[in-house]
């Protein structure tokens, strides 16, 4: 084990080695990532078709769409935001994002599923391939880019931090999907809209520790 000392030097070290920007500089590129992000995907949206109502009643569309949008928001404050402590969010309500987001988005769909019967119908030959490749393109870059202006040191939980960043902007994807897609039945929104949050967590929680951790600077720790 690493005495506490040496620790502190390795960490100061790698500070050093590696100055962070100021606030106001972190501020102005991450806000210019998500412009950017938001300007490319919305453009991806309509370049592939827009909005689909299809066979679903407004109220179902509304509704989902509504709930989806507020879980999405909650989970990216709570993932990219601070907090109170300078060492950023707790590894336990890091992994409670990544972990419940997910749960929460599906739950919600479920909800307005028994609602609405008929919006559980599946169509042959739609398991969701084309949502799932849609909802990957729509988060993965943004996911990356974020990640990489991110680069505060994390001593904490870097690869948690990771995951629940990665759920978070995979939840937003969600929201896009959702109102992209007409099929709401629950095996095709299990492939097509919930894997690709599993997926960006694990590439979220990847970056994670590639781009923030402290330990991937300290070898030997």
């Amino acid at each position: 084990m690493t005495e506490p000392s040496e620790l502190r030097a390795r960490i100061l070290e790698a500070a050093r080695r590696e100055p962070s920007p100021t606030r106001s500089q972190a501020t102005t590129r991450i806000a210019l990532i998500i412009a950017v992000a938001l300007v490319v995907d919305v453009a991806l949206f309509f370049l592939f078709g827009g909005a689909h109502r299809g066979e679903r009643p407004l109220p179902f569309l509304v509704g989902t769409l509504a709930g989806s949008l507020a879980v999405a928001l909650a989970a990216a404050w709570g993932a990219f935001a601070r907090g109170r402590s300078m060492l950023g969010r707790s590894p336990r309500w890091l992994a409670g994002i990544a972990i419940g987001t997910p749960l929460l988005l599906m739950a919600w769909m479920r909800v307005w599923n028994a609602l609405y019967p008929d919006t559980t119908i599946a169509l042959s030959g739609r398991i969701g391939v084309r949502c799932f490749a849609f909802s990957l393109a729509l988060g993965v870059w943004p996911l990356a880019l974020l990640l990489r202006a991110c680069r505060e040191r994390n001593p904490v939980a870097p690869g948690v931090a990771g995951a629940a960043r990665g759920v978070a902007v995979g939840a937003l994807a969600w929201v896009m999907v959702t109102l992209w897609c007409p099929l709401a039945n629950t095996p095709h929104v299990a492939v097509g809209h919930l894997l690709p949050l599993f997926i960006l967590s694990i590439l979220g929680g990847w970056l994670g520790q590639r781009l923030t951790a402290v330990a991937g600077d300290l070898r030997g720790t």
